[in-house]
């Protein structure tokens, strides 16, 4: 790999919803099943994710977003939370930042990632 990404700092995810892009083209035919083939080699994943932060992290998230991942254009490296392989994400969409003032001083980051090949 020519460059090097920075690694996710905070704490591990609180909640995780994984998707596959599809990888299957399907053809209508006049009689029979419809045939299918592989659109790629290798899919990717989207990931829903929701951190919960303390909120002396709240500018430090703000700063690896804007610095480290200049604004969401560049990936980073993640640790997946079940499976512990570290994967390398981008931002699919700006997170999104969420006050929790009921019990603890924390905030929510929820966004999606999706999943880049190194």
């Amino acid at each position: 790999m020519s460059q090097s990404y920075a690694t996710w700092p905070f704490a591990c995810v609180v909640s995780l919803q994984e998707t596959p892009n599809p990888a299957l083209i399907r053809s209508a035919i006049e009689d029979g099943y419809p045939k299918v083939r592989k659109r790629f080699t290798k899919t990717w994943r989207n990931f829903q994710v929701n951190w919960t932060l303390m909120w002396e992290d709240y500018s430090a998230f703000w700063t690896f977003h804007h610095t480290e991942c200049q604004g969401g254009a560049t990936p980073f490296y993640i640790t997946h939370p079940i499976t512990k392989e570290v994967l390398l994400v981008r931002w699919k969409e700006p997170p999104q930042a969420q006050a929790n003032t009921s019990t603890k001083p924390t905030f929510s980051i929820s966004g999606t990632l999706e999943e880049m090949f190194s």
